[in-house]
């Protein structure tokens, strides 16, 4: 315990799970320059937003997301920058990323893609970002929203195996046979997960195991829902599959889009924009490993409507 006292176990489970990552930016310790991770952080967020002119989020993924569609409901201009050449591109292709920056702009929020940030400028207080091409953008409020980090450092002391994330097996066994671990600072078979549904699920079966009850996890499709901003997106899987056994489909109407990738027959990607009934569909299919014959199915509506009748 932290006051040095012990305290005993036969089964341990940990769960420290993870910081924000603060890249080395000159400047990201000026006053109103923050990551977003607990409520007291929120709470800041939502206090200096009315006092707020000009905010910039530094990263494009869900999170930065999510908070600048926040921020910019109170009438606060957002300026989103990614270092990537698109948004999201662990999870959405260009075309679909294309689709989500067009709404974006129109709910007032400005995307920069492939930039760098310099240096967060100011003396005590923030007052813009600097980017490597020279350039300065204004502002007051800058959060950094560039993913997380597990919390290793007390299992690192403990001597237990760490990668990227504390490694465990399919019983959620850490190195140690009677300490398991579940939750944003685990890595699975080289995956750290960073996710609710994920950290949940390793939970169970962390707590089932711990007590004798023989649970496996296998793993768990990645998927992510943005919410916030009054758009459905939805993807789930590897949308970045490019081998021959692939069958990549694609389509794009007025305000939706549809993405899959069919690999030995099975959904093993795939994106959803403006249809949550067909997303959750969809989710059902790629957890069930539902049959998709590439003979029978090589129309995406054909695939469509399918996913359609479960």
């Amino acid at each position: 315990m932290q006051d040095g006292t012990p305290l005993f176990y036969d089964r341990l489970i940990v769960a420290t799970g993870s910081s924000p990552f603060i890249p080395p930016i000159p400047g990201s310790n000026l006053t109103n320059s923050i990551s977003v991770r607990t409520i007291e952080d929120a709470e800041y967020v939502l206090q200096k937003t009315p006092v707020t002119h000009h905010c910039v989020c530094i990263g494009g993924g869900i999170l930065g997301l999510e908070v600048a569609g926040s921020i910019t409901q109170n009438g606060t201009k957002v300026t989103v920058l990614e270092g990537a050449p698109w948004l999201m591109p662990r999870q959405l292709t260009p075309q679909a990323a294309n689709m989500l920056k067009k709404y974006l702009m129109g709910i007032g929020i400005e995307v920069r893609e492939n930039v760098k940030v310099k240096e967060i400028v100011g003396n005590i207080f923030c007052q813009g970002i600097t980017l490597e091409n020279g350039e300065t953008i204004p502002a007051e409020l800058v959060i950094i929203t560039a993913g997380v980090r597990p919390n290793t450092d007390l299992v690192k002391k403990a001597g237990l195996e760490v990668a990227n994330g504390l490694v465990i097996n399919n019983l959620m066994q850490t190195s140690d046979d009677n300490i398991f671990a579940a939750g944003d600072v685990t890595e699975h078979h080289g995956i750290v997960y960073g996710l609710w549904n994920a950290a949940q699920y390793q939970g169970k079966v962390a707590g089932l195991n711990a007590i004798g009850i023989e649970t496996q996890f296998g793993g768990i499709p990645r998927s992510n829902v943005l919410k916030v901003l009054g758009l459905d997106l939805f993807s789930i899987g590897d949308i970045n599959l490019t081998d021959t056994n692939c069958y990549q489909y694609e389509q794009e109407e007025t305000d939706r889009y549809f993405y899959f990738i069919i690999r030995d027959n099975t959904i093993v990607g795939s994106i959803i924009i403006g249809d949550k009934a067909l997303a959750m569909k969809v989710k059902q299919a790629v957890e069930s490993q539902m049959n998709f014959p590439h003979d029978v199915y090589q129309d995406i509506n054909h695939i469509i409507q399918k996913l359609k009748t479960i």
